[in-house]
């Protein structure tokens, strides 16, 4: 059996959307709260995975995958939650949870994961804008820029769709827009 936090909700929050949505904003959000530790973007769970399973951290998606049985993701459960002791609710941002969803419904059945919408011409406008340090490629032609936002929020659907993941959907423009009854919603939602 892989371990299970139960304090009020799973103790695990995954942030995960479109470079420029929002994410940052819904962490910060989420880390005013007494119960709840960020850690960015650490990439923690991408490295345990590959460590664990010899595949290429780089490759999200094979991550997915390459685990074998139970033992494997035990390790990994493990690992990841003693690197984050300490704290009733972790939140674990980084654009390629969205790619994890498949690890981290196996490893974490009873995280939540956060999802933010923006619209995708103004992620995309803002990714073609923002310096990445080369980070991602697509970035750098407009057109691009949409396509990859198109891709990712598709992937986001139809993962969201088979996943047995718990999902919060936020709406960065409603949050933006009346951030009180989005924060409720968001707190509750995760278990807070």
């Amino acid at each position: 059996e892989l371990p299970s936090r139960s304090s009020g909700g799973s103790g695990r929050v995954f942030i995960a959307g479109l470079p420029r949505s929002g994410g940052t904003l819904i962490e910060q959000i989420l880390g005013a709260h007494s119960r709840v530790r960020t850690t960015g973007e650490s990439g923690l769970l991408e490295r345990l995975l590959a460590d664990e399973s010899g595949a290429y951290a780089g490759d999200p998606v094979g991550l997915s995958g390459a685990l074998d049985g139970v033992a494997g993701l035990t390790a990994v459960a493990t690992a990841y939650d003693g690197a984050l002791a300490g704290a009733d609710f972790v939140t674990d941002k980084s654009i390629e949870n969205v790619e994890l969803l498949g690890a981290i419904a196996q490893l974490f059945p009873d995280a939540v994961v956060v999802r933010v919408r923006r619209d995708l011409a103004d992620t995309a406008l803002s990714c073609f804008f923002h310096d990445f340090a080369g980070r991602y490629d697509y970035v750098h032609d407009l057109g691009d820029a949409g396509f990859a936002a198109a891709c990712i929020d598709r992937l986001w659907d139809d993962l969201a769709a088979t996943l047995p993941v718990r999902v919060v959907e936020v709406d960065y423009a409603g949050l933006v827009a009346a951030p009180e009854p989005h924060i409720r919603a968001l707190i509750a939602g995760c278990g807070l």
